[in-house]
């Protein structure tokens, strides 16, 4: 065998870690095959990525991580100019982080979803969103703010501080009634949790102009 087409003893040793046998004379290629797919048993992607995947059109290779999915969407997506692509992924793993990893919205269950796709294109028609948006990588999208993680640790996903999250966020609430209630939208003026606190009081209020009223009639 000639010696470029030899595993690295790195390449060897994270075969091993991962579980991988190292068959005697497997080639370089070979093994990285393998560390794919036992990396592919241990990370996979949901059929809900991979199919965003489809409906963009991009071609999967058979082992692929959920991590190594997302940055082949996003690299994709950029490398070929797909603006209104790339900000309408961008803008349904926004409404993803907002129903938790639960079902999706009706109108927001896949990334050519109409709603979905009419967020992306008004994001993509302002240069600034754009730009904030292109500054994350694919895994940033993964997820938004902090995270916990099954294991307890706490992980760091897209910044919920961008300017590009904050349009994306006040938009989906505007099309879809998602909210995010830890962010006050640029554009709305308030923060959802105030507006919810707002309809609350107007129902108490309400509620005591009847009261009011009836005490009103049966007293005098």
């Amino acid at each position: 065998m000639d010696k470029s087409d030899m595993p690295t003893d790195r390449q060897i040793k994270y075969a091993q870690d991962l579980g991988v046998r190292n068959p005697q004379g497997i080639r370089r290629s070979e093994l990285s095959e393998l560390i794919d797919e036992a990396l592919f048993r241990k990370y996979p992607p949901s059929d809900r990525n991979l199919k965003a995947a489809s409906d963009f059109g991009i071609e999967v290779p058979k082992y692929i991580t959920k991590r190594a999915l997302f940055d082949l969407i996003w690299n994709t997506l950029e490398n070929e100019k797909r603006d209104e692509d790339l900000a309408s992924w961008y803008a349904y793993r926004i409404c993803r982080s907002f129903v938790k990893g639960a079902v999706d919205h009706p109108e927001a269950n896949s990334v050519i979803s109409a709603k979905i796709k009419e967020i992306g294109k008004a994001l993509a028609a302002d240069p600034r969103i754009l730009t904030s948006i292109k500054r994350h990588s694919g895994q940033d999208v993964i997820w938004f703010g902090q995270w916990t993680s099954p294991n307890g640790a706490l992980l760091e996903g897209a910044s919920k501080r961008t300017k590009a999250y904050k349009t994306a966020s006040a938009l989906i609430e505007k099309h879809l009634e998602l909210f995010d209630p830890n962010i006050r939208h640029p554009d709305a003026g308030f923060n959802s949790k105030d507006f919810q606190g707002g309809g609350c009081f107007s129902v108490m209020f309400v509620l005591l102009l009847l009261v009011t009223f009836l005490v009103f009639m049966f007293v005098v």
